[in-house]
């Protein structure tokens, strides 16, 4: 995989008037576009790529879970979260003007989330949510997030800030990702362990 040589400027990432990035993760039922959300957490940066806010919530998928060994969220966990229609107007609030990225946006974060909103809307027409494009941090052939990190990181990343340096290098190198993300409770444990860098 070729990398970039030279950091490309957060800023050059946008469009025209977006307030920055929201990195998206999901944690759901399965993997199809059906299947249903069980945890996002956002992590939403400033056009220089500084953290503004971070926002996390369980969801209720109105049925059982049958992969809470992948994520770590149960049935009992997700009893008494709230319903992704319930969340949807906060969280179209959050995404507005912003540009999404998430490691398998294309294929996985993206289709679910936007079916998501779909439903959400026949009940809520009011709720009217562009997502555009986003960053997908995926490349093709398939590289793990894990790997990916590997390549656009330093070998000194082992710090309490590797999350956060590693997001951010490879946002710079037009490969976004947030760096722990993937595997079980990688939302929490990204969230968790993430600091701005100094």
């Amino acid at each position: 995989m070729a990398v970039h040589n030279q950091p490309l400027p957060l800023p050059q990432l946008l469009p025209a008037g977006a307030k920055g990035f929201a990195v998206l993760d999901l944690e759901t039922t399965g993997t199809g576009v059906l299947c249903r959300i069980v945890e996002i957490a956002l992590l939403l940066l400033s056009s220089e790529g500084e953290i503004e806010q971070e926002w996390s919530t369980l969801i209720n998928p109105g049925w059982p879970i049958p992969n809470a060994a992948v994520h770590g969220i149960d049935d009992s966990l997700a009893a008494s979260a709230p319903s992704f229609q319930a969340v949807a107007p906060a969280l179209s609030a959050l995404l507005e003007g912003r540009v999404l990225v998430a490691h398998n946006l294309n294929r996985f974060d993206g289709p679910i989330l936007r079916h998501h909103f779909w439903e959400a809307s026949e009940a809520l027409p009011e709720l009217v949510l562009d997502l555009g494009d986003g960053i997908d941090t995926m490349p093709n052939p398939f590289i793990s997030l894990g790997k990916l990190c590997a390549v656009c990181c330093s070998s000194s990343s082992a710090s309490r800030a590797a999350p956060r340096a590693s997001s951010e290098r490879a946002l710079r190198l037009g490969r976004p990702t947030m760096a722990g993300w993937a595997g079980t409770g990688g939302a929490r444990r990204c969230l968790a362990a993430t600091t701005p860098l100094s």
